[in-house]
């Protein structure tokens, strides 16, 4: 692995290892991967992002659960959800995904991806942009707040929104990169 992938894969490990919650609380460390995948990202920009996920969920600590969601027009969970330790499976699911959709669900994909964690960590990877999701930046924000979820955003795009994806970051506890 490369210097920065392994740097990477360090403070996911800490982030998801500095949960608040107590250990009687939680039964395990959860990830959620949310990656656009609309057409505000090159085509070379999607496959690199893919590529970089699939090294970063590899090297995580087996134990960490991780599921992947998708989202251009709607969101959606990459099946199958992978179980510990299998980071292979995950880099192959990443494998082969295209661009798609008109338009971009941000907000709901991130209140998707924290429904159902639990002082965990979303990695958002995208150009921060939501247009015409249901539910509002507030709402993420209140169910991240809940649910003691963090973010930690990864540029990339074309037009990349840095203040929306620092602003996620900043009010979850979590990082924007």
């Amino acid at each position: 692995m490369k210097p920065a992938t392994v740097g990477f894969c360090l403070l996911m490990g800490a982030f998801l290892m500095s949960n608040p919650a107590s250990a009687a609380e939680r039964q395990h460390f959860d990830l959620v991967v949310a990656l656009d995948i609309s057409k505000s990202l090159s085509p070379a920009q999607l496959e690199q992002a893919a590529s970089k996920l699939g090294e970063i969920l590899e090297g995580l600590p087996p134990k960490i659960e991780f599921g992947i969601v998708t989202f251009a027009d709607e969101a959606r969970w990459l099946r199958p959800v992978a179980p510990p330790g299998s980071g292979s499976r995950a880099n192959a699911a990443l494998v082969g995904l295209e661009r798609e959709g008109s338009f971009t669900v941000l907000y709901d994909a991130l209140f998707q991806s924290a429904a159902d964690l639990a002082g965990g960590v979303v990695l958002l990877v995208g150009d921060g942009v939501d247009e015409q999701s249901a539910v509002l930046h507030e709402d993420v924000v209140r169910r991240f707040e809940a649910n003691s979820v963090r973010v930690v955003s990864v540029a990339t795009g074309r037009a990349v929104d840095e203040r929306a994806l620092r602003r996620l970051a900043m009010l979850t506890g979590g990082a924007y990169l």
